[in-house]
């Protein structure tokens, strides 16, 4: 299996970090956490990635294990939040192999989405673009409805980006009513009318 530099210095990072915080007898015991607790550790460790370090190692190493293309994709997505901006590309890139693996259109979108809002982050809105299309392509195959509406949201920023004002807000319209109507993950937020 090949591994990319950026993947292995953080794989080498974590386990330093493991090596020095913790033994390889907590690591395994990590490796056999729940998933949501793993997540919940990294979650708690936003802000300090020395402390998520351990967390985050413990989730790869764990679904990769397992051969879990969904929660490697998540590991990666992870490692992603929790990177300096010069790494985030290439754990996208990770997000986006993994995620064709699995043949999942709604994973293989979601991670090309995920890459295209770091393209976007870096400025680079023609390759944001380009993955947004791309992973529009993967969801419109989907019933996620969620993912589908994320994505119409983030090329309607690209074409206001671009002058394309019509399709923009068009775009955006299609996204407050869908928002208004089913906020998933906010239900008691109300959208101002």
């Amino acid at each position: 299996m090949k591994f990319k530099l950026p993947v292995l210095l953080v794989l080498f990072l974590a386990k330093s970090l493991t090596a020095q915080k913790i033994s390889n007898r907590d690591v395994d015991s990590l490796i056999s956490k729940t998933y949501t607790y793993l997540d919940d550790k990294i979650y708690e460790s936003k802000n300090d990635s020395m402390k998520a370090a351990p967390y985050l190692y413990a989730y790869l190493s764990k679904s990769k294990k397992e051969k879990n293309y969904r929660e490697i994709v998540n590991a990666y997505q992870n490692l992603l939040h929790q990177s300096p901006m010069n790494l985030r590309l290439k754990y996208a890139d990770s997000m986006v192999q993994t995620a064709v693996k699995s043949k999942s259109n709604e994973l293989i979108g979601s991670a090309q989405l995920s890459k295209g809002i770091v393209y976007y982050s870096q400025k680079n809105y023609v390759k944001a673009y380009d993955y947004y299309i791309k992973a529009n392509e993967n969801i419109s195959k989907t019933e996620n409805d969620y993912l589908i509406y994320k994505t119409k949201y983030h090329i309607a920023q690209i074409k206001l980006y671009l002058g394309f004002y019509d399709e923009a807000i068009s775009l955006f319209n299609d996204c407050i009513e869908y928002f208004k109507k089913n906020n998933p993950y906010y239900p008691d937020c109300k959208i101002a009318e």
